[in-house]
């Protein structure tokens, strides 16, 4: 799962701003609400 941030995801970049990308990797996460939890967490914390 990729997750852009920052200010072209929030919708003002200015000249030159570079993209914020943070890819998640769970391989050993089988259980969907433990993935589900990490990924709201995430999600939170980005949307500053």
């Amino acid at each position: 799962m990729a997750f852009l941030y920052g200010s072209r995801a929030g919708g003002y970049p200015r000249d030159g701003s570079d993209v914020d990308v943070a890819v998640l990797f769970l391989p050993d996460q089988k259980n969907e609400d433990a993935i589900f939890d990490r990924v709201t967490d995430i999600s939170f914390s980005l949307s500053g």
